[in-house]
């Protein structure tokens, strides 16, 4: 049985979830408590800043006390941003899993605009691709069908800090100053042992002295730029790459050519999707997929 088709009837419940959230946050519907042996409790962290709640196999259904959880969660942080996080178990395709943990982070989006958050909401999902525990046992399954919420995060340093690596590729063509995208790469604290390299019309240019330094300008060479770097990058080491926008300069280069060369020097490309679209944001998730690396999207 294909897994998208085995949903423990979670359409029908998310038909009526205007209803359920908007002016009762805890819901009127009586939603059974899920299954004792097949649903962890949910977990908050020791600075109560990130909520973890879990789910049932292959649905994104919440039931009532993980609304209750998220109720009291929000009511702590509710002039807060939110970062919601999606993952699924290994069982089913890549891609399926990617689509299932942001079914599941939209679940929880869709809960938290009911409460009227007030701050932004940025949601993702890493599928399959950040276990909590190795292996197909009961319990580890339990454990990695979860989303996270995170309070009071910028949701790029939040990537950042999840995809560490030796090299750094920025974006740095003109849309990047939108939406202070540019000021937070900025900002962020790159390791110290790591190389930060920018791109844009200009070409590829390793930071010397403080990123803020330059300016945001002209197209987007994706992949002309990443295919350049990976020439100059270490054999075995790690490239994170982050992008706001699909490709636009790279003159014959294409992915397919980036993921050769990453195999060849044995490179793990992680990749950052900062609302690029669904298109870019496919390819440079694949790309991590066959790399070894992660991949972390923003939409």
């Amino acid at each position: 049985m294909d897994r998208r088709t085995f949903c423990f009837g979670t359409g029908a419940f998310l038909i009526g979830l205007e209803n359920l959230v908007l002016g009762d946050p805890l819901g009127k519907f009586n939603i059974e408590k899920p299954p004792t042996n097949k649903h962890l409790t949910n977990s908050i962290s020791r600075d109560g800043e990130i909520l973890t709640i879990y789910f049932l196999t292959n649905s994104w259904m919440l039931f009532k006390n993980d609304r209750k959880d998220l109720w009291n969660f929000f009511k702590i942080h509710k002039d807060k941003n939110f970062i919601v996080e999606g993952y699924a178990d290994n069982r089913g395709s890549y891609e399926d899993n990617i689509k299932l943990g942001y079914e599941r982070a939209t679940s929880i989006e869709h809960y938290l605009k009911g409460f009227e958050a007030k701050g932004k909401i940025d949601i993702t999902s890493y599928g399959e691709s950040k276990p909590l525990g190795e292996g197909n046992d009961f319990k580890t399954l339990q454990k990695n069908r979860r989303v996270l919420i995170i309070a009071n995060e910028n949701p790029i340093h939040r990537a950042f800090n999840l995809l560490k690596a030796d090299y750094y590729l920025v974006d740095a063509s003109s849309s990047m100053i939108e939406n202070g995208k540019w000021d937070t790469v900025t900002k962020y604290k790159y390791p110290n042992s790591s190389h930060v390299y920018i791109f844009n019309s200009l070409g590829l240019r390793e930071v010397k002295d403080k990123i803020s330094s330059y300016l945001p300008e002209g197209g987007t060479p994706l992949w002309k730029s990443t295919y350049e770097l990976l020439d100059i990058a270490e054999n075995g080491k790690s490239i994170t790459l982050l992008s706001d926008g699909q490709d636009n300069e790279s003159n014959g280069v294409n992915p397919d050519m980036i993921l050769t060369r990453a195999k060849e020097k044995k490179i793990n490309l992680n990749t950052l999707a900062v609302k690029t679209g669904q298109d870019t944001e496919n390819l440079l998730a694949n790309i991590s997929n066959q790399t070894g690396g992660k991949s972390y999207s923003i939409r």
